[in-house]
């Protein structure tokens, strides 16, 4: 619950940040390999992608040999 609770904050951190620069959401929906869904905001894409990479690069989630 502690963990939910911090990315939640994060998430809605991550969501006014790129709603108040409509260009720095562009950017970063603009790149990877796939296009982004119609229905989804830019602004909605760009924080949940910012989000996952905050996840992805936890040590608990990289592997260390």
């Amino acid at each position: 619950p502690a963990e939910r609770a911090i990315l939640t904050r994060r998430l809605g951190k991550l969501r006014a940040d790129f709603t108040a620069d409509p260009a720095a959401a562009q950017a970063l929906a603009a790149s990877g390999e796939f296009q982004r869904p119609a229905d989804l905001p830019t602004p909605e894409h760009a924080a949940w992608t910012t989000l996952c990479l905050l996840v992805l690069n936890l040590d608990e989630t990289l592997s260390k040999e």
